[in-house]
């Protein structure tokens, strides 16, 4: 979600924002010096500005909202250069897409080439490059076909965003990688 900050209050424990229409959002960050994804983000404090906040939603009761601030960045940090993301994979027989976005103001400054791996009771099936290009600011499609017909069971997806030197590039998704830099993107039964 992304909001302008409003201020951070030490003696309260208070980091406030506001939305587009002027409402206030606080959260309590009393052990926000334990919390180093936290420490990092108050280092950038700039009342009026706008951030991406990510937050975890734990209650709602009577009207009243209870959210576990996650992090913050500066709205325009996210913006520069390119920022992308996988919206839609669709894998089938006859034929397989993926959707990515370009969240940034930029296109890639170099191809990037995206690749497909299943994996299943330790057996790992890398079905290669899926997708590549400068992906310039907006949503793309691509077209691209796989043989599958080898394959059956259940299988964990995963897509790696690589750089002309091989190099795993993170995306803009709030999931967690696995160890050797691949993102873990759902499951699939063949």
């Amino acid at each position: 979600m992304v909001l302008r900050l409003k201020g951070f209050y030490p003696d309260k424990n208070i980091l406030s924002f506001y939305d587009d229409d002027n409402r206030d959002i606080d959260f309590d960050v009393l052990n926000w010096h334990k919390d180093k994804r936290l420490r990092v983000c108050m280092r950038s404090l700039v009342n009026g500005l706008r951030y991406k906040v990510t937050f975890t939603l734990n209650d709602v009761q009577n009207g009243l909202i209870s959210a576990k601030i996650e992090s913050f960045v500066p709205d325009a940090a996210n913006r520069l250069g390119y920022w992308l993301r996988p919206d839609t994979l669709k894998l089938t027989p006859h034929g397989s897409s993926i959707t990515m976005t370009n969240l940034g103001w930029a296109k890639c400054y170099l191809p990037l080439s995206l690749k497909l791996r299943l994996t299943a009771d330790g057996a790992t099936h890398d079905l290669g490059v899926i997708a590549d290009g400068a992906w310039e600011p907006g949503t793309t499609t691509q077209d691209f076909a796989l043989d599958l017909t080898n394959l059956h069971g259940t299988f964990n997806i995963a897509l790696a965003l690589n750089n002309p030197d091989g190099v795993n590039i993170r995306m803009a998704v709030n999931k967690k990688y696995l160890e050797d830099g691949w993102l873990q993107a759902g499951i699939i039964q063949l």
